[in-house]
């Protein structure tokens, strides 16, 4: 399948908002999981997510969590960034400060992306 079918495909799955403030947030029937095979992280998408976009940032993340090991629970994401474009890394930061950075083509758009689900 296509990049942009694939695309399409999740976007048909959630509506779009735009506030004032220039929040965007997304709005999903139900929550979706999805794991990341290639870096083997599990995240979660609550029905509701929400972001301060700025450039190469995502700050004030809401509605995002991963889950790091099996013992612990779900870590709440604060932000989102990409330092250098030329490194190839992305950092994901929670709120006490804490980050962790993964390789940007972890993140690129796969055929099967939600658990359990295949487009």
């Amino acid at each position: 399948m296509m990049t942009s079918q694939l695309i399409e495909n999740h976007r048909d799955a959630a509506e779009i908002y735009h506030d004032p403030l220039d929040l965007p947030w997304a709005k999903h029937k139900k929550q979706v999981q999805h794991k990341f095979k290639s870096i083997n992280k599990n995240v979660s998408y609550d029905i509701e997510v929400a972001a301060y976009f700025e450039k190469r940032r995502l700050r004030n993340v809401t509605g995002v969590k991963s889950k790091e090991l099996l013992l612990w629970p779900w870590i709440t994401i604060s932000s989102i960034f990409i330092e250098d474009p030329s490194s190839g890394k992305i950092t994901f930061q929670v709120s006490n400060g804490m980050s962790r950075m993964l390789p940007t083509s972890a993140f690129e758009l796969e055929e099967n992306k939600v658990l359990g689900q295949e487009n």
